[in-house]
């Protein structure tokens, strides 16, 4: 039987590929069974990450092995109102193992089907414990009930990176009740929040964002969001700092905000300015990266959308930018990156000080900095693919020619197009 149990454990292991067969199988001849540590079972599927047919070899080889390669096989789930009912189907199946095996998860604008959410919910709670990554693209949370809500959040207890885009609720409690219903969370952003009364009574004071929270991304962010923000303990031990589209509306609120939370222990600050047509954009004035004191990765994000002057108003006027840059006192820098959204693709001369830009990041202020990059997005229109390679190398071109100190010191990265990430 022993011989037995060798040949059949032989036979499954060729049919997983060379490179992951372990060196050393330990047998149990008590039992007349072979065994293989789960620890170094994961080591080994873990490296093969990329490799997709492996991880489907190894999947079949043992019902222990198969969850460890799930893990790399199953891609993040959206769900939306023309996938979620063969989805809640397959969760229910006495045959479908898969649930543990997801971890990220997306609704998109799926509540706009008020008959069936409530018990998609519900079924998803029993099923999805294990999500760890949750992204809710236009939900209105201002048309579903208590229940329906208490139902949603018994079961994402193990969310720790919660994204929210255009999401509606029916009052700022309520926002501030979904943010904290999430005990776990390390990474919030939040964009473009909304909610349809403004005169309801403050949030509740037992409502606190998970301590846990280190990573903060906000876009347009309302005064009263900013405001709750300000006074939550955790804003104190925020590493990743994000706050996008500040007009002048928002600017004093958001100013208080990184002044309350401990500025010098954050690491990576991204800010962005909105332009508005007829009107300069000031706002910048209103930060000081001097305070962030153990900065490691900034980033400025400028939108330059309107082709068109309005009196003394100028797309192209970014002369302000070095200035802003040269408040950096932190000696721990290594990266920094300037974004620019641009309308046309002849808008890629920028109206930079590049003379005085070259000047700063050579100061002793950023003798340690290793990448600089200059990104560039242009919205998609027909034909654009063509002549994105000469758009790109147009770029490149007038970066390093116009930095030349930087250039020197093999620094300089230029990007075109979209990212992925806002930390990439």
């Amino acid at each position: 039987m022993f011989s037995a149990a060798v040949g059949l454990y032989q036979n499954q292991l060729e049919r997983i590929p060379n490179n992951i067969k372990p060196e050393r199988i330990i047998f149990v001849s008590m039992q007349f069974q072979f065994y293989v540590p789960i620890e170094i079972v994961e080591v080994i599927i873990d490296y093969l990450h990329n490799d997709k047919e492996a991880l489907k070899a190894c999947s079949l080889v043992s019902r222990r092995w198969v969850f460890s390669a799930r893990y790399h096989l199953v891609y993040p789930i959206k769900l939306h109102h023309k996938n979620i009912s063969d989805f809640l189907d397959l969760l229910q199946s006495p045959c479908s193992k898969i649930a543990p095996s997801i971890r990220d998860l997306s609704f998109l604008s799926i509540v706009e089907e008020r008959d069936w959410i409530p018990s998609a919910l519900s079924t998803i709670e029993k099923h999805l414990t294990h999500v760890t990554s949750l992204t809710l693209h236009g939900v209105r949370w201002s048309r579903l009930d208590s229940t329906t809500t208490a139902s949603f959040f018994r079961g994402f207890q193990s969310v720790t990176h919660l994204t929210i885009k255009a999401g509606a609720f029916s009052s700022f409690p309520q926002c501030v009740e979904f943010l904290c219903s999430f005990p776990f969370l390390t990474t919030l952003t939040a964009g473009k929040c909304q909610w349809d009364s403004n005169t309801a009574a403050p949030p509740s004071a037992r409502f606190t964002l998970s301590r846990r929270l280190t990573t903060l991304a906000i876009d347009t962010p309302p005064n009263t969001l900013t405001q709750w923000l300000t006074n939550q303990p955790c804003a104190r031990t925020l590493r990743k700092v994000s706050i996008e589209f500040i007009d002048t509306d928002h600017a004093t609120s958001v100013r208080i905000f990184l002044r309350k939370i401990k500025a010098r222990d954050v690491q990576a600050f991204r800010v962005g300015f909105m332009e508005i047509s007829g009107h300069r954009n000031t706002t910048h004035r209103e930060f000081d990266l001097g305070e962030f004191t153990k900065l490691h990765e900034v980033t400025v994000v400028v939108g330059i959308l309107e082709e068109c002057a309005f009196g003394d108003w100028s797309p192209h006027d970014l002369n302000w930018v070095a200035p802003f840059l040269s408040k950096v006192s932190s000696e721990s820098l290594v990266a920094v990156k300037l974004r620019f959204l641009v309308s046309e693709t002849h808008s890629l001369d920028l109206k930079l000080n590049w003379k005085e830009l070259d000047r700063i990041f050579n100061l002793p202020s950023f003798s340690k900095l290793r990448k600089l990059t200059f990104s560039v997005a242009v919205p998609y229109v027909a034909g654009m693919k063509d002549e994105e390679g000469w758009v790109c190398n147009h770029f490149e071109y007038l970066v390093n020619t116009r930095l030349p100190r930087c250039s020197k010191r093999g620094i300089v990265r230029t990007e075109h197009g979209l990212e992925q990430s806002i930390w990439s």
